[in-house]
């Protein structure tokens, strides 16, 4: 498969053909998510190509032959050379099927837009309502990468900011920690360090779509900020009784009109805290020295390493896929029906995977492929609970005549069994209980 290139590089790749002037070039948008009958915006890629910084732009939007146009005074200017989203304000829409749409920016400051590339093309999602949004953001790396740290920081400083609301795997390549069952979404990777977020955009984990600054924070906020067309929970993630295999059950409900064979469920299961003696484990490293990152306590161990940085601990690290490219066939049999609740359960056998060190320190992700766009819909992640009475399924969890609808531990993590520490707990009508348990 041919890799796509992110929406930054298409435009730099044009910029750099042609001759500059008055231009905003304009990228494909893939998709966004509105609610039925309700004003919206556009998220559009847009990259300043020209001598001046932009204020004020021209567009148009064309829909079943129908085109409105539109002036749009930006809240920033978009300096010279600078990549960023312009939020295009969209119609209230009334169709419930996904449609395309083209968006199209002829004027600049007045001026005719001088661009190649001033159409953006993509889809329409409309909902009856968002649900939650998870970002899911794959991280390409390897331990004999020396650029690789900046990926490594870029996690820990997005964990931090977004919490439980960003879902993360390091995919290793060619190292001790190669990854098995992922093969489907690495080859269309050319280069490390890499990331995608939600599969919607690439490029390094760090910077992002640039190459300065942490740019990788403004992209997966915005793609937090988009909504998705369905929810995605787990239900119950057990091991079976010799802890060779996680019973997993997984829950959505549809706020759209789909298509059942347009979506799929993909597997992951991921491990934190993996170290190990000799230099297989050491990280390569090429920051050291590096200006940029001098004044970041993040990357104090990076900067002033040196080429070679023993005692590394690596978190978020896939131990194994189970079709995270495209899903499994059938999952939600021959219908989605919107606003039901759909249940899927998996088995996934991990007894062949040799690389796992400890199993109380696996997590399990479940994806929500959109295959037809190729996008993560939406993502959940849980621990694994052992096999025992104290179980919790959440049909039976009970506080009073109030069910309790969802649990989980102190770092946001959902839990099916209770174990020691704290525990939060959502009740079905919506209030929060917290307690500590030994």
């Amino acid at each position: 498969m041919k890799r796509i290139l992110p929406p930054f590089m298409l435009l730099l790749s044009t910029v750099l053909a042609h001759p500059q002037g008055e231009k905003l070039e304009v990228a494909a948008y893939g998709q966004t998510i509105v609610e039925v009958g309700k004003p919206s915006t556009l998220s559009l890629y847009t990259f300043n190509a020209g001598d001046n910084p932009i204020t004020k732009i021209g567009y148009w939007i064309e829909c079943d032959g129908d085109t409105t146009r539109g002036n749009l005074l930006l809240e920033k200017a978009i300096e010279r050379g600078v990549a960023t989203a312009v939020n295009i304000p969209l119609p209230p829409f009334n169709s419930i099927p996904r449609f395309q749409l083209r968006v199209g920016i002829d004027s600049v400051d007045g001026l005719p837009n001088g661009a190649e590339a001033t159409v953006g093309e993509g889809w329409v999602l409309p909902v009856t309502q968002k649900a939650r949004h998870r970002v899911f953001i794959e991280e390409f790396t390897g331990t004999w990468c020396p650029n690789c740290p900046r990926g490594i920081v870029a996690l820990e400083k997005l964990e931090r900011l977004y919490g439980d609301s960003v879902v993360m795997a390091a995919i290793h390549n060619d190292d001790v920690m190669a990854c098995k069952g992922y093969g489907s979404v690495t080859q269309n990777v050319e280069g490390l360090p890499y990331a995608f977020v939600d599969r919607w955009i690439g490029g390094d984990p760090y910077w992002g779509t640039g190459y300065a600054g942490f740019g990788m924070r403004d992209i997966v906020g915005r793609c937090l900020s988009m909504g998705a067309e369905a929810t995605l929970d787990i239900t119950k993630a057990l091991w079976n009784e010799d802890s060779t295999a996680i019973s997993l059950t997984t829950a959505s409900t549809f706020f759209c009109q789909a298509a059942a064979a347009d979506y799929a469920l993909g597997y992951v299961v991921t491990e934190d805290g993996m170290r190990g003696e000799g230099s297989e484990w050491y990280q390569a490293n090429n920051l050291m020295d590096d200006l940029e990152f001098a004044f970041d306590d993040d990357f104090k161990r990076f900067y002033e390493g040196g080429k070679q940085i023993k005692n590394m601990t690596y978190s978020h690290v896939a131990v194994g896929g189970w079709k995270p490219g495209s899903g499994y066939d059938n999952c939600f049999g021959g219908s989605i029906g919107e606003g039901l609740e759909m249940t899927v359960e998996k088995t996934l056998d991990i007894s062949a995977i040799n690389m796992i060190q400890d199993k109380g320190r696996l997590k399990v992700i479940t994806l929500l492929i959109d295959r037809k766009l190729g996008r993560i819909a939406n993502v959940a992640e849980s621990r694994v609970a052992a096999p025992t009475s104290d179980a919790l399924p959440r049909t039976s969890l009970t506080q009073g005549q109030r069910r309790v609808v969802r649990a989980y531990q102190a770092d946001g993590l959902r839990i099916t069994r209770i174990s020691g520490g704290l525990v939060v707990e959502q009740l079905e009508d919506g209030t929060v209980r917290k307690y500590v348990t030994k």
